[in-house]
Order: C-alpha cells, then structure tokens, then sequence
C-alpha cells in the first residue's frame, strides 16, 4: 500500500521533500508521516489532468464506465483494512468507518451505471425543417475538496461523477485525515484509470486552494467545508467565472 501523492499515475513523494505527522486523535500518537506537499505539487497534478482530459473524454460511456466498476470492487474487497485506518485517523467507531467505506465504493459503481443514461434532450424548433438537439458535455478539469470527518464519501462523491461524464479530477483530502484516502487511491491506481485523469495532492489547504482558483485548466471547484471558506472561494472564483459547487456548513 502507497501512502503518497498521487499525479500521473504514478506515486509519488513531495517535490520539496516534506513530510506531515498525521495523528490517532485517540491516542495522539502519530499513525504514518506521509509527504505534504505545495502549490507546486498541486500545479503538476492540474496540469497531468490537463494533459489526461482530451483522451480520457473521447472515450465511450461504457469504456469510462469498466475503471470505475473495477475501483468499487477493489474498495469493498478492502473494507476492513480501510476501514480500520479509517477508524484510526477519525476517530469514528469502526461499524461507522466500514459503512463510509462501502457508501464510497457505492459512488463508483452509482456513476458508472448513470452515465450510460447521460442523453441529450430535443427542443421545441422555431421553424418546421429545423431540428434542435441539447448535448450534455464534459466541463474539463475539476477540483474535488473534501473535509475530515467523512473524507471517503464525500471525496468519493466528487470524483466518480466527474471522471463518469469525462472530466479529470485532483483530489485534496483535509491535512487531518489522508490516509484512507490515499488508500482508495491505491484502488484507482489498480482500477486502470489513464495516467492524469485522477490525480491526489495532500498539502496546505490554502496552496491548494490559490492554485485551484488561479490556474485557467481548472473549469470547476467542488468543496465541503465552512461558510467562510465557500465565500472566499466563491468571490474568489468569480473573477475567472469559474463554476463551483459548495456544500457549506452541512447544506
């Protein structure tokens, strides 16, 4: 099992080296060092799945669909052991941790039967030999920000539907709780995903978040987190009409 970054397919320390301590809350004792990195870091992982997008969105509905069955097999065939870590970093009971688990295997499995039904719509035609028809298409690079306290199911809950209708995805679970992320990482890496469509940067939430806002590859946010935080990222965002979608404050 890799407890490390996750970019290009490949993991991977810090590009400066660093290291962060990530505490049992029940015990203060840290579980794991794993490395921590910067704005750096969450650039090459923008930029891997700027690189990724225009293969990994020609691709069929059905092919799109195989990497994410294959990543819900892999995390319920791995549900006690992520669950366990899960328990350790959250401090969550373990029944609680195995059923986050599995809701977040859930997620990939949900999207890979809901994007084959991604269909477009006729419209009404303001002329007789005229013929209208909606296309739903991929928004391009997206940012996925989860919290500590569900970080499997909520990061899970970003990610699957994107990469299901043919976007990238970077992902940045809380400084606090990293560590089951990065093993259902390890599940993606093993699902046979291309290098550069799903990507994983565990550093500073504001190094993150600078980069997500600023680099013109990122099409769209998606964060759980405070109010004040949303509005920052919110007016922030607005500069660039980037999209968001926020969940603040458990709404």
């Amino acid at each position: 099992m890799e407890y490390k970054l996750y970019l290009d397919g490949k993991f991977v320390d810090a590009s400066g080296g660093r290291t962060l301590g990530i505490i049992n809350p029940a015990t203060e004792a840290v579980i794991r060092e794993v490395p921590y990195g910067t704005r750096a870091d969450a650039a090459a992982a923008f930029a891997a799945a700027a690189r990724a997008y225009d293969g990994w969105r020609s691709l069929t509905a059905y092919d799109r669909a195989r990497p994410l069955y294959r990543a819900a097999e892999l995390i319920r065939a791995r549900v006690d052991d992520i669950a366990r870590t899960l328990t350790q970093e959250v401090g969550k009971p373990h029944a609680e941790s195995k059923g986050e688990t599995l809701a977040a295997a859930a997620q990939f499995e949900w999207y890979a039967e809901e994007v084959k039904r991604r269909w477009g719509e006729w419209v009404p035609a303001s002329a007789p030999e005229k013929r209208l028809l909606t296309l739903r298409m991929p928004i391009g690079v997206t940012a996925a920000i989860a919290p500590w306290n569900f970080p499997l199911l909520l990061i899970s809950r970003k990610i699957a539907p994107a990469l299901a209708v043919g976007c990238t995805a970077v992902g940045r679970p809380a400084s606090q709780t990293p560590l089951a992320t990065m093993e259902i990482f390890n599940c993606l890496h093993e699902a046979g995903f291309p290098p550069g469509v799903v990507n994983l940067v565990c550093c500073p939430p504001a190094d993150f978040a600078d980069e997500a806002v600023e680099n013109p590859v990122v099409r769209k946010i998606s964060f759980t987190g405070s109010v004040p935080v949303g509005k920052e990222l919110w007016a922030r965002a607005g500069k660039n009409l980037k999209r968001l979608s926020l969940e603040l404050g458990g709404h």
